[in-house]
């Protein structure tokens, strides 16, 4: 639709409101045909996986699943710097994570464990070179090697 007719559309939907007249408005309003924004690829939906008996996973787990999936992930959508909440929150709503109830449980700052892996995860990422960021932040570059491009 012409972005001027569209223009012209709100202002009567908008004049038909002040003047009460609701109705004429919807009307207005519902010849409007608006393109959708381009889908993002974003995160994945929230996961309602199983927790499984077993102890923890280790960092090596969260590293290598990290450097496998989630480096890949964003490298893909273009992506390069991402903070550890953009992480945990993929992390939470993958389907194909079995965390365990080792993962699970909490520590004394009432995080779980899960969380506290991954953070030493990312450190040994960063220590080889894979990520870079500052001591203690929440940001991280994910450094790009040939190997990890798609």
């Amino acid at each position: 639709m012409n972005p001027t007719t569209v223009d012209l559309l709100r202002d009567a939907a908008i004049q038909a409101l002040r003047n009460k007249q609701d109705a004429s408005a919807y009307e207005l309003l519902s010849l409007i045909k608006v393109q959708p924004p381009q889908a993002l690829k974003a995160l994945p939906a929230e996961s309602q996986g199983m927790i499984v008996d077993g102890p923890d996973h280790d960092p090596s787990f969260w590293a290598n699943y990290i450097r496998q999936h989630f480096v890949p992930f964003m490298t893909n959508n273009g992506r390069r710097c991402f903070t550890s909440f953009d992480l945990n929150s993929w992390l939470s709503n993958r389907t194909d994570i079995e965390l365990t109830a080792g993962d699970t449980q909490v520590d004394t700052e009432n995080k779980p464990i899960w969380k506290k892996r991954v953070s030493k995860a990312l450190a040994r990422l960063k220590s080889q070179g894979i990520l870079k960021a500052e001591d203690h932040g929440k940001r991280y570059e994910i450094i790009v090697h040939q190997d990890l491009l798609p």
